[in-house]
């Protein structure tokens, strides 16, 4: 004999058996039908959960498909639930549905409903809503992570649209206190995140630009004073260099999404966007000086550990929110690297020395790190890439005279630990610069060119054509052995090979140039810059070519005596594993010799040139 839950059970079946029946043929009515039926109602709300399993996956399988009759009956359905059925068993359902949800899909359509469950169940019990908030920051950080293959574009955007909508119907309903509860940092936090992470993975579009100005809107709710917010997050110290973070929000959470706000206030949103809520007396130019707080800490590679490690913790139960992956706070410094350059351009162009203080000049020392940290591979990450073009781009848009006062200060030999391809790339840099000088003087004149840079607004001209300014940079680039440096000539192939590249172009030019009489005056002042003469002899033969010719013979002489014993015991009978290391080693001494062989080359035709001149 059957009992009535055996009963009800049997019917609830069939009634789910019909619904899959018309879904599967797309009969939308007929599904309104049957969901419809007082009596089926009543079998639903006995049967809630699995119900709601059922609503699920088959919204989850019809998501994609070419009719959407039957999907809008079903999400209508699921929107209505906490109206027509418990709302608090329903926010208990739908949470466990969005905790088993393994596809941003099945959970963007559960956003809805759930927002309708947390208005209508309250604020006051905020612990059995968190779970939802860090629930969709775990999925935004899963989505939206560098490591990962992300999905399609288009279900970024609608995961994104689903999320933020979430946002909106939860905060119209909830009220920010002015003393500031445990409840209103947690949504602050996320907030926060929702802001920051999924905007330094998807490309910027004209959608996603919409859904920022969204997600900015939702964020002066729960920060009343966003500027105030801003100068109390990041405060500079008196002297520009150091940062101190006045709030409990730990770093990784902080910098990325103020770096993500910053670009849209300062670059994308109109002043009707930003009306109440950010002051608008600033000039362009003013926006750099707002941001360096901000710019220093992201791209302080000192501050690595303060981005990927919890040293501080999260408040406010937020669990999802963890540290930057290493791939992600690469990336965010990418992203702060390129802010930086836009911001720099409102200052106007070219860049004249007295926009080049000290906390300026810091910009270029973050980027020198940047640019020198150790790397593995073959090829050159993209956070290397960006960071030479931007302070490749901040020399060469700097004045004449600008560039001359950078180069003095960034070409010191007695630099500690100087890593010697970036010496070799600003040698290389000076050197195109010292030819756009004097172009530039043989064209028009020495006169011209300093009026030019007075126009540009210098009081002092420092052109690197004068006989004794050209000298001091001389002293700085052609000096061996760098008293500061322990490694070995073939580590510190790339500077030597760059200066005797310099030398080579001075020296050949100018005797291309000896029979021009408008370049002889420019020509001699390269000539006695660069060699320095003192009694018989230069300082650029003391002090640099004998030195590095003295030790180059000594190091060919080394290392061919090495593959010569090496190439020896290879002709010899040794085992696989024996030989597999010796031809390892052999390869190697055959690239250093490779190496050093041209830098003796160059080296002998600098010699050459200068027995011809």
């Amino acid at each position: 004999m059957l009992t009535s839950n055996s009963v009800s059970d049997q019917f609830f079946q069939t009634v789910l058996s019909s619904l899959d029946k018309s879904v599967s043929t797309d009969r939308g009515e007929e599904v309104r039908e049957i969901l419809c039926r007082e009596d089926v109602c009543t079998l639903l709300n006995e049967n809630l959960a699995e119900f709601v399993h059922w609503l699920c996956q088959s919204i989850l399988k019809l998501h994609k498909r070419a009719s959407d009759s039957v999907l809008s009956v079903l999400t209508d359905f699921l929107n209505i639930l906490p109206l027509r059925f418990d709302v608090n068993e329903c926010l208990l359902l739908l949470t466990a549905q969005l905790d088993l949800s393994r596809s941003t899909i099945a959970s963007g359509y559960l956003l809805k409903p759930l927002s309708l469950c947390v208005i209508q169940s309250g604020f006051a019990r905020f612990a059995r809503v968190n779970p939802i908030f860090n629930k969709l920051s775990e999925s935004i950080a899963s989505i939206f992570d560098v490591d990962s293959a992300p999905c399609e574009n288009e279900d970024l955007h609608w995961y994104l649209e689903c999320v933020l909508s979430f946002y909106e119907t939860v905060l119209s309903e909830y009220t920010f206190s002015q003393f500031r509860s445990h409840q209103d940092e947690f949504l602050s936090q996320h907030l926060l995140f929702l802001l920051a992470r999924p905007f330094f993975v998807i490309e910027c579009e004209n959608n996603t630009r919409t859904l920022f100005c969204r997600m900015f809107k939702l964020l002066r709710l729960s920060e009343p004073g966003l500027f105030t917010q801003f100068l109390k997050s990041f405060r500079c110290l008196d002297d520009k260099r150091s940062v101190t973070i006045r709030t409990s929000i730990p770093l990784c959470l902080l910098g990325p999404a103020w770096l993500r706000i910053l670009s849209y206030v300062f670059l994308e949103a109109t002043p009707e966007d930003l009306q109440n809520t950010w002051p608008l007396v600033f000039s362009k130019d003013h926006f750099i000086n707002l941001a360096h707080g901000l710019l220093i800490t992201v791209l302080d590679i000192e501050n690595r550990l303060k981005f990927t490690e919890a040293e501080q913790t999260i408040t406010a139960n937020c669990t999802a929110l963890r540290p930057l992956s290493c791939a992600m706070y690469t990336r965010v410094q990418i992203y702060g690297v390129n802010l930086l350059q836009k911001l720099s351009s409102f200052c106007g162009r070219p860049i004249c020395s007295s926009w080049w203080i000290e906390s300026r000049v810091l910009y270029l020392s973050l980027l020198k790190k940047l640019a020198t940290q150790p790397i593995s591979g073959e090829n050159m990450p993209e956070i290397i890439c960006t960071t030479i073009r931007v302070f490749d781009n901040f020399i060469s848009d700097s004045t004449y005279s600008s560039q001359y006062v950078l180069f003095l200060r960034f070409l010191d030999p007695k630099q500690l630990n100087e890593h010697h391809g970036w010496r070799g790339h600003l040698i290389t840099l000076c050197k195109d610069y010292v030819h756009s000088v004097w172009l530039q003087c043989m064209h028009t004149s020495m006169d011209t060119v300093c009026l030019q840079e007075k126009a540009y607004g210098e009081t002092s001209v420092l052109l690197p054509v004068g006989k004794h300014l050209f000298s001091r940079l001389c002293e700085l680039i052609f000096v061996y052995p760098l008293t500061a440096s322990s490694d070995g000539m073939v580590d510190q192939s790339s500077w030597l090979l760059a200066a005797l590249n310099m030398a080579l172009y001075i020296l050949l030019r100018c005797h291309a140039l000896r029979t021009d009489k408008k370049a002889d005056k420019l020509c001699r002042n390269l000539m006695d810059g660069l060699l320095r003469n003192c009694g018989t002899d230069s300082r650029f033969n003391q002090h640099f070519v004998q030195p590095l010719e003295r030790d180059l013979t000594s190091e060919i002489d080394r290392y061919e005596t090495r593959a010569h014993v090496l190439s020896s015991t290879l002709g010899t009978h040794c085992d696989h594993a024996e030989k597999k290391r010796l031809m390892g080693e052999y390869d190697v001494q055959q690239s250093a010799l490779l190496r050093l062989r041209l830098l003796a080359s160059t080296l002998e035709r600098v010699n050459q040139t200068l027995r011809d001149l």
